[in-house]
């Protein structure tokens, strides 16, 4: 296994050599490709896709078009704005390896089972913090940090918001998740897994980091085994974990992170 690895991956540079000319040859008649030119892009999709060139370049043909409607500049939820609370994937900055940070708690999700508009309001928010987060090294992955306070049956029921977002990050975001951190999951989180786990690959699954600890340790384990460093991110998340889990109960954000919420 380690062998095919290592073959697999000295064979790399000339399948992204391949796949490029592939897609400068259409860019003319698709001006949507001229994204996916990025080596770190056509990297993710050669290995999403196992090397295969052909079906790299058919999930990039799919995520452009899927882009059109789904990716929206200047995106605003609409359900936010209106109804506090509506959602919660909340965009927390850069962890210290450089990845995109994200809070999300099922139970302060008022509308957690809206799937359409629930999607929107994550591909999105990930876009906005992808595209915002400037310097040297902007961010090409992500972390998840999924509280599980307040988590209860009707969260475990809602199998095709999990469904939905395996497909879709599957599909339209491959080899961008980093890792999920599942801070005191519940026996019932084993019901959702299981429909996940219909979807999702093998390399999906390994991601998923389970961290149990009293919510006043929480802190001090993510920020000594994941990173999570930021004084006022970890201040937030400290008051966030002693707050009743109900949608809009949040904290005030830092100032420093309003402009990357949507």
């Amino acid at each position: 296994m380690y062998l095919n690895i290592i073959i697999g991956m000295s064979s790399l540079p000339a399948a992204k050599d391949e796949l490029r000319a592939a897609i400068a040859s259409i860019i003319d008649e698709d001006d949507g490709m001229k994204l996916f030119s990025a080596d770190f892009t056509l990297e993710r999709y050669l290995i999403a896709n196992k090397l295969d060139v052909s079906k790299s370049l058919s999930g990039i043909k799919e995520t452009a078009k899927w882009r059109q409607s789904a990716i929206i500049p200047g995106f605003v939820c609409e359900l936010c704005r209106m109804k506090p609370g509506s959602h919660c994937f909340i965009s927390l900055g850069l962890d210290a390896g450089g990845s995109t940070l994200i809070y999300g708690c099922p139970a302060r999700a008022s509308e957690g089972g809206e799937v359409e508009a629930t999607m929107a309001h994550c591909v999105n928010t990930l876009e906005k913090q992808w595209g915002e987060v400037t310097g040297p090294s902007p961010p090409q992955d992500w972390v998840w940090m999924v509280d599980f306070r307040g988590f209860g049956v009707s969260h475990a029921l809602q199998a095709r918001l999990g469904m939905s977002f395996a497909s879709i990050f599957r599909s339209h975001f491959p080899e961008r998740l980093k890792s999920i951190i599942l801070l005191n999951p519940p026996i019932l989180f084993k019901a959702l897994v299981a429909a996940i786990g219909a979807v999702a690959d093998a390399r999906t699954l390994a991601k998923l980091k389970v961290v149990v600890a009293p919510d006043h340790e929480l802190c001090e384990k993510l920020k000594s085994e994941f990173g999570v460093n930021d004084p006022e991110v970890l201040a937030w998340l400290n008051t966030a974990f002693s707050t009743p889990p109900t949608p809009g109960s949040l904290p005030p954000l830092p100032k420093h992170l309003e402009h990357l919420q949507v």
